[in-house]
């Protein structure tokens, strides 16, 4: 039973678990080991580890960090370490938009990784450079690429912005300065995406861009076609992720605060 092995003990062991959902995550400065991952694994390995196995490690945070450490007086105190984006923002607006925000990034990110290996096994290479004009007599590619990248784009009414959001309107309750940085990497994230659609679906053909390149495959749709569903009806209805985690995230929140003390049992409940 961790809640009868005292303040240390429980401190130790919630820092064990810290380490290694940092190097999963990763965090800074444990990710150096991610973009050779990236570059030397399949597209499909590719798409595991960003759509699965790093949001993993961030809902080990939420979930293990959150309930499985509570200290003698069943006052989470390591819940502060474990949630540092709660500590931006009381309420849990902040932290809400980031659980919804997880789903999203997942469920985009695996469907662009998928896309790049499509995109790679037509042309040889994954050099933007050398590719452009894919969307030209490929209306199947350009449809799928163009609609998850419009949603990663975080446009009006779709699930990212929703989820982008609500990680804003929770932040801006902190201070002007997190809004501002928030803001930034949110532009800069967009920047990205809008050249890697420009680079693959417009100017002008590249080198490694030729007639033969064919647009996508039944079964190519069959794969990414159910993940753009799945974006689609979270922009329909956000709600559907967000409205389930908001109470147990002001519950995790308030304990972490000492704004409410739970028995295990009740913390337990929250994170069921």
């Amino acid at each position: 039973d961790l809640t009868q092995i005292g303040t240390s003990g429980s401190t130790w062991i919630f820092l064990g678990f810290a380490a290694a959902f940092a190097i999963k995550a990763p965090l800074f400065p444990f990710h150096g080991w991610l973009p050779d991952a990236y570059r030397e694994s399949s597209p499909e390995v590719s798409a595991v580890l960003s759509g699965v196995v790093s949001k993993a490690a961030v809902y080990g945070f939420l979930r293990i960090g959150v309930a499985k450490f509570p200290g003698p007086t069943h006052d989470l105190r390591p819940l502060i370490l474990a949630l540092a984006a709660a500590g931006l923002v009381y309420g849990s607006l902040g932290l809400d938009g980031s659980v919804l925000q997880m789903v999203n990034h997942g469920l985009i990110s695996t469907t662009l990784f998928l896309l790049a290996g499509m995109v790679e096994r037509r042309t040889l290479t994954g050099e933007l450079g050398r590719l452009g004009g894919m969307a030209r007599g490929r209306p199947a590619l350009a449809t799928v690429l163009m609609t998850t990248g419009i949603i990663a784009l975080a446009v009006p009414l779709s699930s990212a912005f929703a989820g982008e959001f609500l990680i804003l309107a929770g932040v801006f309750q902190r201070g002007w300065g997190w809004a501002v940085v928030g803001a930034a990497a949110m532009v800069l994230a967009a920047m990205y995406m809008l050249r890697l659609i420009s680079a693959v679906l417009h100017r002008d053909p590249g080198p490694a861009v030729t007639d033969a390149a064919l647009d996508l495959r039944p079964a190519e749709l069959g794969v990414t076609v159910p993940l753009i569903a799945c974006l689609l009806a979270l922009s329909a209805w956000p709600a559907a992720i967000s409205g389930h985690s908001f109470p147990r995230n002001v519950a995790a929140v308030d304990v972490a605060c000492g704004f409410q003390k739970l028995p295990p049992s009740n913390v337990h409940f929250y994170c069921r």
